[in-house]
């Protein structure tokens, strides 16, 4: 096999490091790049970028590297895939302190504006030609936004500040009231000792007052219930940390306008870590964004 080849499918299943560098910060980033063609010779034809967002205190790889494996194997489907870590998290910069919502909804449209523009024609950067190359106007032709536990709902919250950007919303193992499930797994909180303190110790993980002061302020049914986009909502029946019940149905409620679909992964802890459990969320994943593409092929639409 030629180096080309061999640099090409390391792209594929490992992905390119990045550094995404935004108005705070830098975020440490890999993106997964499809071959061009497919195992027929054939083009690829899902020349879209799908963004990861991990979980609380997670990183780009979560849970057992399932991030990992599920952008190779979105990459051999011909989607571009970019996961990256949120600031405070894994190589990113800041601290746990400055994980909340409104901060990684900031670091998702920084991070999707970084790959979209230099995936257009003008940009001359090199690591991108092959992406430019996949359509003659605007390489890639989409973007999808996929989010694991709290990744799920800045996922969510994202995709409803700016609908027209993302062409679905997929949402893994998500909590629909972040607060309730904390106190459920840690005990009472005291919110006024949270902010005098200015955070709370979760195991190693100390979470600031602002994620605490933002999440009493949130209100998920008021800002879903105008979201008309396409919706897979995907959970696991033996999830200890967001339990099935009443997560799943919340989220369905709450998205009740969206084009929904959800699945309930039998057996599956939180994380997947079992490898069946893992290999059907891919599945059932990857089936539902080959068909969110089919729909905005057949529909014609150009990306927002």
């Amino acid at each position: 096999m030629q180096q080309s080849d061999t640099t090409a499918l390391n792209h594929t299943y490992f992905g390119i490091p990045l550094t995404i560098k935004t108005g705070n910060g830098s975020l440490a980033a890999s993106l997964h790049t499809p071959l061009s063609l497919d195992p027929n010779g054939a083009p690829r034809q899902n020349n879209a970028l799908v963004v990861l967002l991990h979980g609380l205190a997670g990183t780009r790889h979560e849970h057992n590297g399932i991030f990992m494996r599920l952008a190779a194997h979105l990459a051999t489907l011909g989607f571009s895939v970019l996961r990256f870590d949120f600031r405070g998290c894994g190589e990113s910069f800041g601290t746990t302190l400055d994980i909340y919502p409104s901060a990684q909804v900031a670091d998702t449209f920084a991070v999707v504006d970084f790959v979209l523009k230099q995936c257009r024609p003008e940009s001359d950067d090199p690591l991108f030609a092959h992406l430019r190359a996949t359509d003659a106007v605007a390489g890639l032709t989409g973007c999808h936004l996929l989010g694991f536990s709290l990744g799920g709902v800045v996922a969510a919250l994202s995709a409803v500040e700016k609908p027209a950007l993302f062409d679905s919303l997929t949402i893994w193992q998500a909590p629909f009231d972040l607060t309730r499930e904390l106190k459920r797994i840690f005990g009472p909180l005291n919110f006024d000792r949270i902010r005098a303190r200015g955070y709370m110790q979760a195991g190693l993980t100390k979470l600031g007052a602002e994620l605490f002061t933002e999440l009493t302020q949130l209100d998920m049914h008021g800002r879903l219930a105008g979201y008309t986009g396409d919706v897979l909502v995907l959970s696991g029946d033996r999830d200890d940390l967001v339990r099935l019940d009443p997560n799943h149905d919340e989220w369905l409620a709450a998205l009740s306008g969206a084009h929904r679909q959800d699945c309930i992964i039998t057996g599956a802890d939180h994380g997947f870590s079992h490898y069946r459990q893992e290999q059907d969320a891919i599945k059932r994943t990857s089936q539902f964004l080959i068909e969110c593409q089919a729909e905005k092929s057949a529909a014609g639409r150009v990306p927002g």
